[in-house]
């Protein structure tokens, strides 16, 4: 038997969801998201989640919008606990958000 697809290792996800910040175009804001990535992870892996990990490429856009996905590893955080660690990391990034979903939730990634 070979291993599942990378992105159906993940317990759960944390999704991202970007939108036009107040003032500004839309590729500012996801520059800034984007720009902030790392950080996210960083303290993913500080929490636990040592195996998380970022696609690089929305898995849904839209006119000023688009969804990225975060896998959160084997061992996720639970939602309170993303939430608890994004709500750190969200501050400043008008127009972003955070969720935490299941691992079915989010659609094949490439």
């Amino acid at each position: 038997m070979s291993p599942p697809p990378l992105h159906r290792r993940h317990a759960a996800w944390a999704v991202l969801t970007v939108r036009t910040g107040p003032g500004e175009q839309f590729e500012a804001t996801l520059g800034r998201l984007r720009g902030r990535v790392r950080a996210l992870l960083t303290a993913l892996e500080h929490a636990g989640s040592v195996d998380a990990h970022a696609w690089p490429r929305p898995f849904e856009t839209g006119p000023g919008s688009a969804r990225y996905a975060i896998g959160l590893g084997r061992t996720p955080p639970d939602a309170a606990r993303l939430a608890e660690l994004a709500g750190r990391w969200v501050r400043g990034l008008p127009g972003v958000g955070i969720e935490w979903a299941e691992c079915g939730a989010v659609p094949t990634l490439r």
